[in-house]
């Protein structure tokens, strides 16, 4: 094993003070100059950004397209919440209603139409369920034009 000199460990410790590493290049040190002050930037950005201000409703089909002002979409959004939750109260009685005549109905059938109506559904749904994964594993692939 050889000996280092003092004079060599000196310059060793001089170079590893001053931040340069022995077996690195100048341009290896400014690419991890370079990628430290992006990180830098990139975390100052994140912070200095202004929260995104939440959507108060969705717009309704193709008013998206029409170039409103905001004062038209602040508008449009007041007036959604204010129907908002008669709107979700009528649907909960829709929901119920089409429960409550769903089953009326059901009582009508006889046992064996009761049963046959069930395989029925269930075949129907498993058909669904069977297409739905049918078109997972089939959908298209994206080919280049003219192949």
């Amino acid at each position: 094993m050889k000996r280092m000199t003092p004079l060599a460990v000196a310059a060793g410790l001089a170079l590893l003070f001053v931040g340069v590493q022995p077996g690195y290049s100048d341009k290896e040190e400014a690419k991890q100059a370079a990628a430290k002050e992006d990180s830098a930037k990139a975390t100052a950005k994140k912070k200095a950004k202004p929260a995104k201000t939440r959507r108060k409703g969705r717009l309704p089909n193709y008013y998206g397209q029409i170039e409103l002002q905001d004062e038209q979409r602040e508008e449009i959004y007041s007036i959604q919440k204010k129907y908002r939750p008669e709107l979700k109260k009528l649907r909960k009685q829709l929901k119920d209603l089409t429960a409550k005549r769903d089953e009326e109905t059901y009582a009508v059938l006889t046992k064996e139409q009761q049963n046959k109506l069930a395989a029925l559904t269930k075949e129907a749904k498993e058909r669904r369920q069977q297409h739905a994964q049918n078109k997972k594993e089939t959908k298209p692939r994206k080919t280049a034009v003219g192949n």
